[in-house]
């Protein structure tokens, strides 16, 4: 399983995300006071509400769709990650998530998985719409990121598929594959990512290694 999830920084600016009744909403106080202490407060309460969201969407997964209450994922406060990006730690019901944290000037992207024996690959895109036919949507734009993500990685016997919303990979016989994908979207960018155990497929399956890509 994997959740991820993508903040278009030119969105969370201050002084909404600083506003007292913003903070409280979505933080415990140790996460409002590290927001408020940081060198950067709109790209902390971005990496917190992300790494939220990312963690959100993993344990939905693993646990069925339930009501996101952000304060409920506690968040491992460290200065560095919140303005530098790294891995850090988010909890819920007594249950931790890896998240590891990446930032541009233009984004904040998280990707939560629970399983340290995972190989995660991601990439996040700039939505185009310059284009001269219809312009993309968002939701459009996350899927084909997603189906370009799989086949780098997994080659063309994958695909992207949904089962009551949720995304999937299956391949051609529609046969479950074990390969966790999550999709996000925010702003003017798209992206996805995807995880696997390195146990859960034959020998005749070429995966690549770990990989992080992205398009500013």
């Amino acid at each position: 399983m994997i959740g991820n999830d993508i903040v278009d920084i030119s969105l969370f600016g201050s002084p909404a995300c600083q506003h007292v009744r913003h903070l409280d909403r979505v933080c415990t106080p140790e996460e409002a006071r590290g927001v408020r202490k940081s060198t950067n407060p709109s790209i902390s309460m971005a990496v917190v509400w992300a790494v939220k969201e990312a963690s959100y969407k993993l344990f939905s997964k693993e646990s069925g769709y339930f009501h996101f209450v952000p304060r409920q994922f506690v968040t491992e406060i460290n200065e560095p990650v919140l303005t530098d990006g790294g891995r850090l730690t988010v909890t819920y019901d007594n249950t931790p998530a890896d998240v590891q944290v990446s930032i541009t000037k233009n984004w904040v992207h998280a990707v939560a998985v629970r399983t340290e024996n995972r190989n995660v690959g991601w990439r996040v895109r700039k939505i185009d719409r310059s284009g001269t036919s219809e312009p993309i949507d968002e939701s459009r734009a996350a899927r084909l990121l997603a189906a370009e993500l799989l086949l780098q990685f997994c080659g063309d016997n994958f695909a992207l598929n949904f089962a009551e919303k949720i995304p999937t990979v299956t391949k051609q016989s529609d046969e479950h594959t074990g390969i966790g994908i999550s999709l996000s979207h925010h702003g003017a960018f798209a992206a996805a990512a995807i995880a696997w155990r390195d146990d859960i497929f034959s020998n005749d399956t070429v995966l690549e290694g770990l990989c992080s890509t992205s398009t500013a």
